[in-house]
């Protein structure tokens, strides 16, 4: 018989261990789906040779879709993920330590955080583009499903903040982005990765008498079957946490006034089978603000890549990975698959791309799950500002994704990041890179070309990690229908700064507000580009000089819907009014001319 290596030694320990704790001082029983089963010889030699065996598979939620779900309530003025007003709740970890906020900014702030339910408040300054952190009471966190509390936790700020919550415990840790109430809204869909522990979400309510409407996918723990509807009226800053035994991805949220939303696991294992884990959690965005187009990049230091599930809002929905049709998902309904390398998500109705980091013993290397949020590329912003945690993580690292030619104004706290890290994302235009950061630090990334990027940030320590998006837009991309641009034709000579404005709307013929239209040209200025976020007249502009002559073809797009115009820079003329001028000038000198001439 082949001799085991450590690592399979330890597996093989952990799978047949009858006693309530593993090695690493988590349970045995959310290790490994039966500690009852010997592992093979087979098994062994796969494990050996670092070896898997996984099929990606499509999960239906059979849920019917409310009438109206998913669209915008007009209620949201924000633009982006920083704001002045947070409601936010923590979910159940399996270890109860800490949990805490960073809050930082691009200027100097002051402000509260509170739990008044607790009678709990605290003051905080945050210096600009530095982090200040706020620890909270382990009692904020939700433990009890089913019943409402007072646990909502409210920031307010003089001046715009981003907000990071961390679920902070030894093994089993995760984070999230917190959003602002101004780009809440009223309807979202969960989504989590379960191995039967518990899986949950919950919503915090900003406002008094608000109806809650929920749909659980699986049967919860309080008895409420799947598929059958239940109300739940919260008051400002009250809570309610759903839990399940069963995977309760594409449940149904949908309040009769905006709610903040969050999903995770009490502690999961990724995939089902490898040892050990991890607490997963994250906010839920709005289903007006997903989106239709994806880059993405594998998490660094991870050897046999990362797991997703891109959750659907449509029935009819065709997923598309690398141009390939991988799916075709339903209301609710996911795709989960296995990505090594960068890739290009696509598809024809708005999704929820979330990617999950795996156990450690899935690749050995030093990490465990956690759940992060990938912004559709219609939703990257300009620049971040973001903070690494104080300790407790040996490796860090962002995942950074830009548009091809804006590589070379790509900046992380002024610094140049190397362009020879960047790879191209198939023929997207868009190319992706991973870069270490470190601990206890405070960073801005931007890009001083003007060209948006995306930013997710993680990092990792022995049977434990997080992960949370460092930020995005939060335009309601998902109700766009209408994408025009004027003027479609024209003409001008060079040297004039020239205009186009698109207009998106949405079904109804309203204004899309907020959400980024770029703009690339092709002829005589190919490679010009931009982009503008709408207006509240769901206005965006485009400007440039013409210095080329010759045709140009303009091209507006959001995720799908593109518009198109043409227009030609003719060589410098000289205005018919300035002719005259000219020949009235040449005449009174001829006529000086002739008069000299007579005279002499």
């Amino acid at each position: 018989m082949k001799k085991l290596t450590l690592s399979a030694t330890i597996l093989y320990i952990l799978l047949i261990c009858t006693t309530s704790f593993s090695q690493n001082g988590e349970p045995c029983e959310v290790c490994v789906p039966s500690p009852q089963t010997l592992l093979t010889q087979g098994q062994i030699d796969q494990l050996d040779e670092g070896q898997h065996v996984y099929e990606p598979f499509v999960v239906e939620s059979n849920l019917t879709k409310p009438a109206g779900f998913g669209s915008d309530n007009g209620s949201r003025s924000g633009l982006d993920s920083q704001g002045t007003d947070f409601w936010l709740m923590f979910l159940e970890n399996y270890y109860q330590e800490n949990i805490y906020l960073d809050i930082t900014s691009g200027v100097n702030a002051t402000g509260t955080v509170s739990v008044p339910g607790l009678a709990f408040s605290t003051p905080f300054n945050v210096t600009a583009n530095t982090v200040t952190r706020v620890n909270l009471p382990i009692s904020a966190m939700v433990t009890v499903t089913g019943t409402v509390q007072s646990k909502g936790i409210h920031v307010v700020s003089d001046f715009e903040v981003s907000v990071y919550g961390m679920n902070r415990a030894v093994y089993t840790t995760d984070g999230f982005l917190g959003l602002p109430v101004d780009i809440l809204d009223n309807d979202y869909l969960t989504i989590t990765y379960s191995n039967g522990t518990q899986s949950e979400f919950g919503f915090v309510s900003p406002y008094d008498n608000n109806t809650v409407t929920i749909i659980p996918k699986a049967l919860t723990f309080n008895g409420n079957p799947a598929g059958v509807p239940f109300n739940v009226i919260l008051n400002e800053g009250e809570t309610y946490m759903v839990g399940s035994a069963s995977d309760l991805t594409g449940s149904i949220i949908s309040g009769s006034m905006p709610v903040a939303a969050f999903s995770g696991e009490l502690c999961t294992n990724v995939p089902n089978g490898y040892c050990c884990c991890d607490h997963v959690c994250e906010q839920l965005p709005p289903v007006s603000t997903w989106g239709e187009t994806f880059v993405t990049k594998p998490l660094a230091s991870r050897s046999n890549g990362d797991f997703w599930r891109f959750l659907a809002s449509e029935n009819g929905t065709q997923l598309s990975i690398n141009g390939v049709n991988v799916a075709t998902l339903n209301f609710g309904g996911f795709y989960e698959t296995n990505l090594t390398a960068s890739a290009f998500v696509s598809a024809n109705n708005p999704i929820l791309a979330v990617q999950f980091s795996a156990s450690q013993y899935w690749d050995g290397v030093i990490s465990d799950p956690f759940m992060m949020i990938v912004p559709p590329y219609q939703q990257f912003l300009g620049s971040y500002i973001f903070s690494t945690p104080q300790s407790g993580f040996v490796s860090n690292y962002i995942n950074s994704s830009v548009q091809t030619p804006g590589i070379p104004g790509m900046r992380l706290n002024g610094s140049a990041l190397n362009p020879a890290s960047y790879s191209p994302v198939g023929a997207t235009g868009y190319s992706s890179a991973a870069f270490p950061v470190t601990i206890n630090t405070s960073y801005l990334l931007n890009n001083i070309s003007g060209f948006p990027s995306g930013l997710n940030l993680y990092g990792f320590d022995d049977y434990d990690s997080y992960g949370y998006a460092g930020g995005q837009a939060f335009g309601a991309i998902a109700t766009a229908t209408t994408l025009t641009i004027s003027p479609v034709n024209g003409s001008a000579a060079l040297g004039i700064n020239q205009c186009w404005e698109a207009e998106l709307l949405d079904q109804f013929g309203a204004p899309v507000v907020g959400v980024r239209v770029d703009f690339n040209v092709t002829g005589a200025h190919n490679g010009n580009t931009g982009f503008d976020f709408t207006d509240v007249n769901g206005h965006a502009t485009y400007c440039f000089t013409g210095v080329n002559a010759g045709l140009d073809t303009i091209v507006a797009n959001v995720g799908s819907l593109n518009a198109t115009a043409q227009f030609n820079w003719t060589e410098f003329a000289v205005p018919i009014s300035n002719w005259a001028i000219y020949l009235g000038i040449f005449l009174a000198i001829t006529f000086v001319v002739i008069r000299f001439r007579k005279m002499s």
